[in-house]
């Protein structure tokens, strides 16, 4: 008995050894099992300009390099007109303001309710619209947008008192501003409807409001709200907010109260030295330090919620021009790699030369994001490691041990009979199933 244990331990101990070996030349890994799939990183692409810029030539290198990003499928591009609209947050110089950016709480608030996390929603909404409502001047903020939100949610709640009220208040501030088919549900476009039409009974008697500006050009918006003509306006009694932008001039904006009369409000904008943002970028002094530039560039990536964030700039060296780009991961801010192309044709060679830098930086962009130092920026040049629980080693040794380990079990445990399992099941384990007669 003794010799049959030790012969059966003896082919069960070379199982396992065949078994490992084999394992090791084929590894399995769960990783093959599934195709990998690679992060997809929303992505922001703002230009750097400096007074040696040609802004033609970087909008047109900024064409190009939406282009080929967007080939790419690391990068999921932010909107240009996204972009835009962010970058009016940004001060338009050191002298000017651009008010405290509300919008996050939207973004916030949206977040919680796309989670059925509602109370959060509702308070960062409710915080952020009683501290911008308290202010003489506080910037662009999407009030309209806040309220019809508010009450979405209050909606999905089943709270149809508060419902009503938060749009009242929307309609309230812009009688004409429909929400969005592509935002809000038909029930909920049905009851905003209901609540309209009652509205418009008690916001019957509109008072005119008028603003004029200059310079003529310029952005004004009424409640967060664009106007096409602000010098014929109607709106219901009770507080609006009024900002004003454009380039190259310090940004306004004002509560005004209307009460019964005709309001007709003058604004002047003030010029200033230099701007400090485009409709596409950031205005850049020649001795601006770049980390400088790098936080303003990282602001109105955040206020967007982008992940990555790429610097494009423009520098004409003799009769050749240099394209130099960074990439910078928002959340640890720190800039993970650089790409630097010299173009002699501009407009026959861009597109090469961006294909060059969208490949480079895509393949960048899964590295592993290190800091150095506190404050310092760093060129990340390490891959990611790779975790224990996904190497193919492991699973191969794992695989031989449990294999092995079930022979020897079965050859030791067998008892020296037929290959009949203990509910009397016949298994075969040395080929295919017999044909069936």
């Amino acid at each position: 008995m003794a010799t049959e244990l030790v012969e059966r331990f003896f082919w069960s101990s070379r199982l396992l050894i065949i078994t490992l070996i084999l394992s090791l030349i084929f590894p399995f890994s769960p990783q093959r099992a599934t195709a990998e799939t690679k992060p997809i990183y929303t992505t922001v692409m703002l230009g750097v300009y400096t007074p040696s810029t040609k802004p033609k030539v970087m909008q047109g290198v900024l064409d190009v390099m939406h282009d080929e990003f967007s080939l790419k499928e690391t990068f999921q591009l932010v909107a240009r007109d996204k972009i835009k609209e962010a970058l009016l947050h940004l001060p338009l110089s050191d002298t000017g303001h651009g008010g405290e950016n509300f919008d996050q709480a939207i973004d916030v608030a949206k977040n919680h309710y796309a989670n059925f996390a509602f109370a959060p929603a509702i308070d960062s909404l409710e915080k952020a619209l009683a501290a911008y409502r308290s202010q003489e001047s506080a910037g662009l903020f999407h009030l309209v947008d806040a309220y019809q939100l508010l009450g979405n949610i209050y909606l999905g709640m089943g709270n149809k008192k508060k419902a009503e009220k938060a749009f009242r208040e929307a309609i309230r501030l812009a009688p004409t501003y429909e929400p969005s088919a592509e935002k809000f549900s038909p029930s909920t476009l049905r009851f905003y409807s209901d609540v309209q039409a009652k509205a418009k009974q008690d916001f019957a008697k509109a008072v005119p409001f008028e603003v004029h500006v200059q310079p003529s050009s310029a952005s004004v918006y009424v409640n967060g709200v664009l106007q096409a003509n602000s010098s014929n306006l109607l709106y219901p009694e009770g507080e609006h907010f009024v900002s004003v932008y454009k380039d190259g001039y310090k940004n306004y904006s004002q509560k005004i109260v209307v009460k019964g009369k005709k309001v007709v409000t003058t604004v002047n904008l003030e010029r200033v030295g230099t701007a400090l943002r485009t409709e596409d970028g950031i205005m850049a002094s020649a001795t601006e330090n770049p980390a400088s530039i790098q936080l303003r560039a990282l602001e109105v990536a955040k206020s967007i919620g982008a992940q990555k964030l790429i610097l494009v700039k423009v520098d004409t060296i003799g009769w050749k021009h240099k394209i130099e780009t960074q990439l910078i991961d928002i959340n640890q801010k720190v800039m993970q790699a650089t790409k630097n192309v010299e173009v002699g044709d501009i407009e026959n060679d861009v597109r090469s030369a961006a294909n060059v830098v969208a490949v480079f930086l895509a393949q960048a962009a899964d590295k592993e994001v290190k800091k150095g130092k506190a404050g310092d920026v760093i060129v990340i040049g390490s891959k990611k490691k790779k975790s224990l629980a996904k190497s193919p080693v492991l699973w191969g040794i794992l695989g031989a041990v449990l294999v092995g380990a079930g022979v020897g079990v079965a050859l030791m445990g067998g008892g020296g009979g037929s290959p009949t399992g203990p509910t009397g099941t016949t298994v075969d384990v040395t080929g295919a199933a017999p044909n069936s007669p």
